[in-house]
């Protein structure tokens, strides 16, 4: 049995560094994307499959490479992406009967209990007029789509049925619940995409070797004077603690009160004092984050020169691994 039989179309192998060894329905060769003459972009995309900024990324890709003629990329994603067709059943007798229950807070709720993403609701409306006066009649605050729909994914709604699910076995209200899940699927999802969106940015300003962009971004930076007011104004209050430190010291206090004293004039042991205690947190949290950064900046160093040492190791590339030898080591 061939490689190409023993897997399916949908199989995935751990051969994530090497497209090579992939199945032919799950890799894109460099002879599949060379343009022929007079092709347009939009016909290349059709002829793959794809959209036309997959193409794009690919194409980049692949100008990477130096346009190598026996360069492989890996397709992603799946080939099951389509789970609501308009033709399946009456979505508009099913929309009509959703809002007459009048369990919803707005569109977004009753696109979540119909199981509808938010490109089904895009491009439905778009498509059949009585659907979208049925829809959008509905309450739809501003920012609704940016902050609720827009988030509205498959994994989003099925995390959505079973956090539903759990809360009315705990007891809940059929609508305090539907609610609830809701919020919570929806605010999952949004905070997981910062936190990626933020690695991207760490990634982009150097953490991931990118530090020469940093300096031109870096090299005409001016000191505005709100910033030199900020500064100026931060220095007169650290001299006028320093200056009574000293004076408490030269006067003969102990230490013990020297401490006390301090604490209380920086207003940061001060229990009572609500601002005062707030912002030493905030400084104090400040701190422990920055002492974190660094630490996963070195780390991050350590896994990018495991990663490129692994990701050149299997290019057939002589000058770039040449390269990550010198600069990484073997």
């Amino acid at each position: 049995m061939t490689q190409d039989e023993q897997l399916l179309p949908t199989d995935y192998t751990d051969e994530l560094d090497n497209p090579a060894n992939l199945p032919p329905n799950q890799i894109v060769t460099a002879t599949q994307l060379r343009m022929r003459p007079g092709q347009k972009l939009a016909e290349k995309a059709k002829e793959l499959g794809v959209s036309q900024l997959t193409l794009r990324i690919w194409e980049a890709e692949w100008r990477g490479s130096g346009y190598d003629p026996d360069y492989v990329l890996r397709r992603a994603g799946h080939n099951n992406w389509l789970k609501n067709k308009w033709e399946d059943r009456d979505w508009i007798e099913l929309l009509r009967q959703q809002i007459a229950k009048r369990q919803h807070r707005h569109v977004g709720d009753l696109l979540l209990a119909l199981g509808l993403t938010a490109w089904n609701a895009q491009l439905w409306s778009h498509r059949h007029p009585e659907f979208e006066k049925l829809l959008w009649a509905e309450p739809h605050p501003g920012g609704h789509w940016r902050d609720f729909i827009a988030w509205l994914r498959h994994p989003v709604i099925d995390d959505y049925r079973k956090r539903k699910a759990n809360h009315i076995a705990d007891g809940m209200p059929e609508i305090e619940a539907m609610h609830t899940a809701a919020d919570e699927a929806v605010n999952k999802l949004r905070h997981e995409t910062r936190q990626r969106r933020r690695v991207e940015r760490d990634t982009l300003l150097g953490v991931g070797g990118h530090e020469e962009l940093l300096r031109r971004y870096r090299g005409n930076a001016k000191l505005h004077d709100a910033h030199s007011r900020r500064i100026a104004k931060k220095l007169q209050q650290v001299g006028r603690w320093v200056a009574m430190e000293r004076g408490l010291r030269e006067c003969g206090y102990s230490e013990p009160d020297i401490k006390r004293t301090m604490g209380e004039l920086m207003g940061a042991f001060r229990k009572s004092d609500k601002a005062g205690q707030a912002q030493w947190q905030k400084t104090r949290k400040a701190v422990l984050r920055r002492h974190a950064d660094a630490e996963a900046y070195a780390k991050a160093e350590e896994i990018e020169a495991k990663m490129v040492r692994e990701f050149v190791g299997v290019r057939q590339s002589k000058y770039v691994k040449a390269w990550a030898r010198e600069k990484y080591g073997r």
